[in-house]
């Protein structure tokens, strides 16, 4: 038998209009063909299954990772970045060691501040590199200041109100969203992102009174299974974006930044790390010293 004609009972049903008391006989004989319901049914649990994907991805990228990015740069990033000068502090001493050695190998006259105007070029990226770690703190902080501190059920009822307007409003399940449905489901991901919870249920509410049209699966069985492919691919598509998310920074911290003993661990870590490089500073420079001392 044919499963992909279109103009059999077989293939399709009707499940937008709803029958009057006078069709219910009629109604009673009519037989969803198994295939037709197998593949209705998996396009409906994948949609749901997107549905929930979006909105975890959603809220990884508005309110998860910046609140994780957030802990990082008020807690561990001063000590962190206090490191990576050192670093680099180190990689210029010894760079510095190098070309005073080739003055000397070269018998020429020691040219410091041709070498520090060189070390200068040189190093110019990684004093970047701090000042935008420094611009990344001051947002963490301005962050704190802003967002609102919500309970636990607070928290809930604001997940649980985006969650019912990702399906309504959501570009990638609905293709033909107005503009001003789009711009509805910016301020939803805004107040995710704040944690307003009056905005959300406002916004939600003004959804519900739009009276949007329900989403219907298509009333084909080729139609379903394209449905299926679609579905298929996004859903693949999101579950691998949500793993990179994942083993990116911040949320590759999460167990660090989530707890006081994992910052106060890696802290220590970090501190430990300061005084060693500190002592191998000191040696460097007084090597340095030794060296221009012996070829005044």
């Amino acid at each position: 038998m044919d499963y992909n004609t279109n103009n059999s009972n077989n293939n399709r049903i009707a499940r937008n209009s709803k029958p009057s008391a006078t069709d219910t006989d009629a109604m009673a004989d009519i037989v969803v063909h198994p295939i037709f319901d197998a593949h209705y049914r998996w396009v409906q649990a994948l949609r749901k299954r997107i549905v929930q994907t979006l909105a975890q991805r959603e809220e990884l990228v508005t309110v998860v990772c910046p609140n994780l990015s957030m802990e990082y740069y008020i807690h561990l990033e001063p000590e962190d970045t206090k490191l990576f000068q050192l670093q680099c502090q180190f990689k210029r001493l010894k760079r510095e060691i190098t070309l005073i050695q080739w003055y000397i190998n070269q018998q020429q006259p020691i040219d410091m501040e041709e070498i520090q105007r060189k070390l200068d070029m040189e190093y110019q990226e990684y004093d970047d590199m701090v000042k935008r770690q420094y611009e990344e703190r001051q947002k963490a902080f301005d962050r704190k200041k802003r967002i609102f501190q919500l309970s636990d059920e607070e928290q809930k009822r604001l997940q649980d109100a985006y969650r019912k307007i990702v399906p309504k409003l959501h570009p990638d399940l609905n293709p033909n969203a107005t503009a001003a449905q789009i711009k509805l489901f910016i301020q939803a991901n805004e107040a995710l992102k704040s944690g307003d919870v009056h905005m959300m249920n406002d916004i939600l509410l003004q959804v519900q009174e739009m009276n949007l049209v329900e989403y219907a699966p298509p009333e084909t069985i080729p139609r379903l299974k394209e449905e299926i492919i679609r579905y298929a691919r996004q859903y693949d598509a999101l579950i691998r974006e949500i793993i990179k998310i994942k083993s990116d920074f911040p949320y590759n911290m999460i167990r660090t930044l989530t707890s006081k003993e994992g910052i106060a661990n890696h802290l220590a870590q970090i501190q430990s790390e300061i005084q060693k490089i500190k002592v191998s500073i000191a040696h460097y420079n007084e090597f340095k010293e030794a060296l221009l001392a012996e070829h005044e």
